[in-house]
């Protein structure tokens, strides 16, 4: 008979499934679900979840996600780490998911097997093409790729396992299996944290009832509260850090930052060399805060009682740099006395336009990218208030709609956007596929351009939402199984200039005739051309790698070019 626990949570997940996600199964829900929950802290979209979601149809290795975070970020193919210059932190999570009622030693040992192949990096992960499946691999390779090179400023590394089911109880048999696996990881990285969790019923449930609109204290040294409910304060440093860190596993409270248009810039900026000098010189009888800038908090209610404000819905908006840095100095110095203060900023406000006045005026004062603040652009408004009128939300503000608890497939990122329009409007398929992060930094005012009439932005993401229904169904060919990152944009960018009749497909075009939905058979006959050409790019023996074929210019143009032929009748579609 089951327990309550585990009753609850089947009718938990059931509930959710249906309301947030209905096509997906049971079972694949349960890994997006519990991947959720684990990460809660990390503050990831549902496409970064999903992201790291690398069970597919066999190859897994018994591993159903996999994400890798440096200093509390999450790493992406076109992550960059040369900012990072000590101190820094790797993260990789492994998680297996299973919606039996109970755990047993087989995953365990399978994933005993999959770590002793794919984590040591002397071994090639090309030896592996035919044990493991794309997905696996290319994560493992992003993992490999940070550590590789962030390896010069010794890394701090964590290897953490979670084998979450709807069990209640835990055999000693398969805990002494999990630390097995821990001894194998530590043979491969002496020098690693590596630890492993079961997380079942109780644990999944407890996790769920961490609502993410969290109320936390921030004990003060000395406050002055204002009329409108906010407040200046000096906090002790040791303070803060209790603020914005997580005590159960002593992480950063990412989501705290969600909010803030500026990345972590690394030890080598000069700025943060400063912040980093004055912390670890705390005898010289100079305060932190004199010399510090401080911190804004944008709050939707603080109260004071004695000198602790309990801040709701907290959103660090300005002072990442210093946070970072103190975050890093007390994880190397746990424990440590320090009666120096930090200097902090509440604003009380649920108005979003006042918000953002806050986040422009806050970082404006500063050199930063101009492009780390164009999610307040009026573009995106449009976007957002476009996207409203047809059943869409539009995340300009990073999770935002997420912490709503609207649905899943309901949600759209700008990244998601920047992905589709490139592929389909700009036909830079290849920038989609291997540099989202540069695209959105370095190509905003093409990808986002204000003259464009905002139904195209609405086209493409159905298009793109076409393609990918596609290559999740049946009607998609087998061999297309495990590839279908690296061949989605390429075959958005294909099938609708096909489709249209045209070699570019321009704005105004898709105002007047829309993107119709493509059908199973227009796509199959289209992915027949991309596969062949991309096979075609790997040379003879394979010997070039796939994913570097996905990311080359040189695909888009061969792509373009049959186009032509087609077009011209040369080749048959």
């Amino acid at each position: 008979m089951p327990s309550s626990a585990q009753t609850i949570l089947s009718d938990l997940l059931e509930r959710e499934r249906t309301s947030s996600a209905p096509h997906l199964s049971a079972s694949d829900f349960f890994e997006i679900f519990t991947a959720e929950q684990i990460l809660k802290n990390y503050g990831l979209s549902y496409e970064e979840i999903r992201s790291g979601v690398v069970d597919a149809r066999g190859g897994d290795g018994a591993i159903d996600s996999i994400y890798t975070f440096v200093n509390g970020v999450l790493v992406a193919e076109d992550s960059e780490f040369g900012s990072i210059k000590q101190n820094a932190l790797i993260t990789l999570v492994i998680i297996q998911s299973k919606t039996e009622a109970g755990f047993s030693d087989e995953p365990v040992l399978r994933l005993e097997g999959t770590a002793r192949d794919i984590l040591d990096i002397s071994h090639s992960l090309e030896n592996y093409a035919s044990t493991y499946n794309a997905q696996l691999l290319r994560a493992v390779s992003a993992f490999r790729q940070a550590y590789l090179a962030l390896l010069p400023v010794s890394p701090e590394l964590q290897v953490t396992f979670f084998y979450a089911s709807k069990g209640d109880h835990v055999h000693p048999t398969v805990k002494a299996r999990a630390e097995t696996l821990k001894t194998t990881v530590r043979r491969i990285f002496s020098e690693a944290k590596v630890e492993f969790s079961f997380y079942g019923a109780e644990e999944l449930l407890t996790l769920h009832r961490k609502s993410r609109v969290e109320t936390i204290p921030l004990q003060t040294a000395e406050a002055f509260q204002t009329q409108t409910m906010g407040a200046l304060c000096l906090v002790r440093l040791s303070d803060f850090y209790e603020f914005i860190h997580d005590p159960d596993n002593g992480e950063l409270r990412a989501w705290l930052f969600e909010e803030n248009v500026r990345d972590y810039e690394g030890k080598n900026v000069e700025v943060n060399k400063g912040i980093r000098r004055t912390l670890e010189n705390p005898g010289d009888g100079r305060d932190f805060w004199w010399l510090n800038n401080g911190i804004t908090i944008v709050a939707s209610k603080a109260p004071m009682a004695g000198k602790t404000l309990t801040l709701t819905d907290p959103k660090i908006v300005n002072g990442l740099q210093t946070s970072m840095e103190i975050y890093n100095y007390f994880r190397l110095h746990a424990g440590a006395e320090d009666q120096r203060h930090i200097l902090a900023r509440v604003v009380v406000t649920e108005n979003e336009q006042t918000r953002n006045d806050i986040i422009r005026a806050t970082n404006t004062q500063s050199p930063i990218q101009a492009a780390s603040l164009r999610a307040f652009d009026p573009i995106h408004y449009k976007i957002e208030q476009y996207f409203a009128l047809h059943d869409l939300y539009y995340e300009r503000r990073k999770n935002y709609y997420k912490n709503l608890g609207r649905p899943r497939d309901k949600l759209v990122t700008i990244s998601y956007l920047a992905q589709a329009v490139a592929a389909i409007v700009m036909q830079r398929p290849n920038d989609s596929r291997g540099r989202p992060t540069t695209l959105i930094k370095k190509s905003h005012d093409k990808v986002f351009d204000e003259t464009w009439p905002v139904q195209v932005f609405l086209e493409c993401v159905r298009y793109m939402r076409s393609i990918e229904d596609y290559l999740a169904s049946d009607a998609a060919p087998s061999y297309v199984i495990g590839h279908e990152l690296n061949v989605k944009y390429h075959l958005a960018m294909f099938a609708a200039a096909i489709q249209s009749k045209r070699l570019h497909i321009t704005p105004r075009f898709i105002e007047t005739y829309g993107l119709a939905e493509p059908s199973p058979e227009l796509l199959t006959s289209c992915l027949k051309h991309i596969w062949s050409i991309m096979q075609a790019a790997r040379g003879r023996n394979k010997e070039i790698d796939e994913d570097r074929v996905a990311k080359s210019p040189e695909l888009d143009i061969k792509l373009q070019q049959r186009l032509r032929t087609i077009r011209t009748r040369e080749v048959e579609l």
